[in-house]
């Protein structure tokens, strides 16, 4: 099992482009491709090869990049020793698993 102890569905102010300039975003872990059940209980285990649907969310009407995206096995995630299993890099996919939605239930 992996754990996701990283991530929570609280809102984070979210840099723009534009100097000074500041967005409200969110992102979440949801149980199916509809995005209606968020979990709830974190750190979140994960099965291998399960599906994971994350959602992020911007308040304005603006484009959102997620620069890097990753799982761990630790319960310190953010340690730079901890292995990490990389989906998104630089904006990247570089995993093929993983799949774009744009809108809920496309899976």
């Amino acid at each position: 099992n992996k754990t996701l102890s990283d991530v929570d569905n609280k809102q984070q102010l979210c840099k723009r482009q534009e100097p000074q300039t500041r967005s409200l975003c969110s992102i979440g872990l949801y149980t199916s491709a509809l995005f209606s059940q968020p979990e709830t209980e974190f750190p979140t285990s994960i099965t291998k090869n399960s599906t994971v649907f994350v959602k992020t969310v911007i308040d304005q009407d603006t484009t959102l990049l997620v620069d890097s995206c990753w799982f761990s096995t630790s319960s310190q995630p953010n340690d730079q020793n901890t292995e990490r299993k990389m989906v998104v890099s630089h904006g990247c996919k570089i995993d093929d698993s993983l799949n774009w939605l744009n809108e809920p239930s496309e899976a």
